[in-house]
């Protein structure tokens, strides 16, 4: 490579890091749509964002979803592990599913950045034999989880949803069921700021080891989901309001999917793509 060309595409890299990068929006999105193999593709994310399903022998379980197909679990031994869709500058984001429970397993996992000895990010899912679904944080001593009233119904379509705030000096987190809120708690002032995250990687249908190696290394705790997860999607840097969260649940019952919620290209990014363009154009013309 020229040394000219080489500097128009540091200019261009320059470029886009300012007028083209954003973090807010969409950040992962497993659809579950596959009809066979042993992986999950993230339709934010792409091939960053794939996911690889343990447990379910040579070609998965995938069966008809909420919309389109979703990944039927066993309660027993299968789970997804994906790249984490957070990390540690973190403080604001929304995750949201799905579910369809057999059984209300101990500890049943939706998603999980959660070790056996060290906490992560986030542990959404039932709350331990109760059947009640709710979502703890980072900072879990001290912090109250966000929970549901009721347990989990058996054998029907929920749609769950966490949007949690960590501003420092203290923030929020709230629990959505089938588009309304139904908890609210207040992050201590003591913690706050960004997320502790534990490893690269998050477990969908069971919770992980210390390591992010795979699942927990504790039979009683690990969680595994028995039933059907759909939809599971992601927002970082955004705490989605109610109406938001209402749009997202009245999407999935009318099997529309969420692709209309991953943002368009930035302008910013389209003008620094133009700007590689003409700079190379240019470049080959004078060259």
């Amino acid at each position: 490579m020229s040394k000219g060309l080489s500097r128009l595409i540091t200019v261009s890299v320059i470029i886009w890091s300012f007028l083209g990068s954003t973090r807010a929006g969409t950040i992962a999105y497993y659809r579950f749509d596959e009809t066979s193999g042993l992986t999950a593709s993230d339709s934010a994310r792409g091939a960053a964002g794939l996911g690889t399903l343990g447990g379910f022998g040579s070609n998965g379980a995938w069966e008809a979803g909420k919309s389109g197909n979703a990944l039927r679990f066993n309660g027993s031994s299968t789970y997804v592990r994906a790249p984490l869709a957070i990390d540690d500058t973190t403080q604001t984001f929304t995750m949201a599913a799905w579910v369809k429970a057999s059984s209300r397993s101990s500890w049943g996992t939706i998603v999980k950045n959660w070790g056996d000895n060290l906490g992560g990010a986030f542990h959404f899912g039932l709350d331990g034999s109760s059947g009640l679904v709710s979502n703890y944080v980072g900072w879990h001593i001290g912090t109250t989880p966000v929970m549901s009233p009721s347990a989990l119904p058996l054998n029907e379509w929920v749609h769950v949803a966490v949007t949690f705030n960590g501003a420092a000096g203290g923030g929020r987190q709230r629990l959505f069921i089938n588009g309304t809120k139904v908890d609210e708690e207040v992050i201590p002032g003591t913690a706050g700021g960004s997320l502790p995250i534990l490893g690269s990687s998050m477990f969908i249908g069971v919770k992980g080891n210390d390591s992010g190696s795979g699942p927990s290394n504790v039979p009683t705790y690990r969680g595994y989901w028995d039933g059907w997860i759909d939809e599971l999607i992601f927002f970082v840097d955004e705490e989605k309001d109610a109406t938001t969260i209402g749009q997202i649940y009245t999407a999935g019952t009318q099997g529309t999917g969420l692709t209309s919620f991953i943002p368009e290209p930035t302008s910013g990014s389209l003008v620094a793509t133009g700007l590689l363009g003409l700079l190379v154009c240019r470049r080959r013309k004078t060259s």
